[in-house]
Formats: structure tokens, C-alpha cells, sequence
């Protein structure tokens, strides 16, 4: 079973060939394709759970409904190239209560938006899902190093590709990507490049040299010149690979967690003032 069967989908009625190319602006945390504007969630959710997440995200998200034949196309071709196999995108039903990826959409009419209750807002910004050691949005498309540097920011104030502390973080934070990782391994993006001298390797939004290191063996190779991006794997039991930033890849936002109340004083970790 391929990524896009795997996606959790509501289906709208009255599907046609027509398709007219949407070329507004979307929403922060949003792809714009030529038939509107998706998120692509790399996390596992029930269904209702999935809707609440997609509501989370903006005022006029939901899950994908497709309207036209040409809609479906334009998101599953996307989709396709996103994945290392081939995929088909053919539909199955499937119990509420099992865990898929989901497709998000906005709607891009002018109208209200559409009347949707929220869950309370928690520590996370909206479209971050909190582990024990902070706030993480796990991106289901692959971008740059660079690229991905630009989408965890414009999904929060402060936010950035995810830069471990401890080892305690970057295990609780592997260990989440291998529950949800249970048909096929990918390779994520963290925030640690190649900066100055070739082979020394520091947190980009700091410069601070890493405090640890989980390299495969035989790395790092410094294999592009002009800098590389690190990236772990489940493929090899998320250890870290140098390689070029200009290849694509999933990736992992970090963003501090929000105070619980004013009078709550604000921690004096790094963490807290990016």
C-alpha cells in the first residue's frame, strides 16, 4: 500500500472533469497546487482526529474533499512526487479508528469562513504536535535543506528546523517517528549543517557546535562542497547522514512551548528564545 492510500480522505459528491487553476495565496503551513491550496500531514491520526487537526490549522481548513476529477489528479500527481515508488492513489474505506496520514485543504472562497469548533488551545502552536521535549510538526513533503528552513518559519514565530539539545530529545522525537512509521521508512530534515571549516557541524539557527553526534557509520563524507544538511533515517535506525542541502526531503519543525499562564515564568532554556 502506497503514501497515497494511506492518506485520509472525505469524498464530495458531483465529481467532473472540469477544473478551473487556483492562483491565490494560501495560508501559512499550506502548498499552493494549481487546483488550491494543501497540507500534507506526515503524522498518523484517526479520522475525527484528522478533521480536528485540519480545523486546527485555519478557520477554513478541513480534510481534502475533492470536487472535480481534475482536483484529484492535481493533488495525487503531487503526491506521487513526493514518494521514492509509484504510487496509484485509488481509494478504500476504511474504520474511523485507524491511523492514516491526511491531506488538509483550505477553502479558497471569499465568503465567511465556515463555522468550526476548535479543540482549547494548548502549549503548541496550532499544526505542532507536543511530545515530552517540546513542540514538533512532522512535514510530509519533501523540500531543500533551505526550503524547509523557510516552511518551519512561516508556520510560527520562532520556528526552525529541529535542533536536539540532549540526546533525551532526539530519541523522544525518533522514537514518535517510529510509531507512526510503520509501512515504509523516510529520511527527515534537522537543523544542523556544515557551516565554515568542511566537516564541523553546528545548530543553524545558533551556530552552537553539536553537543552529540549519531553519525552512521562512515559518516560524515562531506559530499557536496559548497555545505551540507544533516538528515537521520529510519532506514538506518535514525542514525544522521551529511548530504547536499540542495536534495529533498521530509522535515522536523521545532517551536518553544507557549507559557501555561502569565504568571508562569518563562524557562531560561535555548529553546525558549528562538
Amino acid at each position: 500500500m502506497c503514501w497515497i492510500s494511506l492518506f485520509l480522505l472525505t469524498v464530495a459528491s458531483g465529481i467532473s472533469g472540469s477544473q478551473s487553476l487556483w492562483t491565490g495565496q494560501c495560508s501559512n503551513g499550506f502548498t499552493s497546487l494549481s487546483s488550491g491550496c494543501y497540507a500534507f500531514v506526515g503524522e498518523k491520526r484517526t479520522y475525527d482526529a484528522a478533521q480536528a487537526y485540519c480545523a486546527s490549522l485555519s478557520d477554513r481548513a478541513r480534510l481534502v474533499e475533492f470536487e472535480t476529477e481534475g482536483e484529484t489528479n492535481a493533488v495525487t500527481a503531487y503526491l506521487q512526487e513526493q514518494q521514492e515508488i509509484r504510487c496509484y492513489g485509488q481509494w478504500h474505506d476504511a474504520p474511523k479508528t485507524w491511523d492514516f496520514f491526511h491531506v488538509c485543504e483550505e477553502e479558497t472562497n471569499t465568503g465567511p469562513p465556515r463555522t468550526t469548533t476548535l479543540p482549547p488551545p494548548g502549549q503548541c502552536p496550532q499544526g505542532f504536535t507536543e511530545l515530552s521535549t517540546g513542540c514538533y510538526a512532522f512535514v510530509g513533503e519533501k523540500r531543500t535543506y533551505d526550503a524547509a528552513q523557510a516552511y518551519c518559519a512561516s508556520l510560527a514565530h520562532g520556528a526552525r528546523l529541529v535542533e536536539f539539545e540532549t540526546e533525551s530529545e532526539n530519541d523522544a522525537v525518533t522514537a514518535y517517528l517510529q510509531h507512526q512509521q510503520l509501512i515504509r521508512c523516510y529520511a527527515w530534515w534537522i537543523g544542523a549543517e556544515e557551516t565554515g571549516t568542511q566537516g564541523v557541524y553546528k545548530w543553524a539557527s545558533t551556530g552552537a557546535p553539536l553537543s552529540f553526534y549519531r553519525w552512521l557509520s562512515g559518516q560524515p563524507d562531506n559530499t557536496s562542497p559548497g555545505g551540507d544538511g544533516i538528515l537521520m533515517s529510519c532506514d538506518d535506525a535514525w542514525q544522521w547522514h551529511d548530504v547536499p542541502k540542495t536534495w529533498d526531503f521530509f522535515h522536523i519543525c521545532e517551536k518553544a512551548r507557549r507559557s501555561v499562564s502569565s504568571s508562569t515564568a518563562p524557562s531560561t532554556t535555548s529553546k525558549d528564545h528562538h
